[in-house]
């Protein structure tokens, strides 16, 4: 787990979960995001997976498909995976 930020950079490709402070994704996930904080899906990322954190801003022109749940800023990334059922 990460306290802080991950980013995914455009390049970037990731297959499963990712949990952390602050996660931002211009590249693509194919798999679950949580956050403590926030999730942000640039408008070059793509997402195949459910958003969970305590804010998700998803831009025009992302690609996302999944389920998103917005809980309380400052929840530990813990109690968000272990609510969240996988994809």
């Amino acid at each position: 787990m990460v306290d802080g930020e991950v980013i995914i950079a455009p390049a970037g490709k990731i297959v499963g979960d990712i949990r952390g402070g602050v996660v931002i994704v211009s590249g693509q996930v194919d798999g679950n995001i949580y956050a403590t904080e926030r999730v942000e899906v640039i408008k070059s990322g793509k997402v195949h997976g459910d958003l969970t954190g305590g804010k998700i801003i998803i831009e025009e022109g992302a690609t996302y498909s999944g389920k998103v749940t917005v809980e309380g800023v400052g929840v530990k990334v813990e109690e968000l995976a272990s609510e969240s059922v996988p994809v």
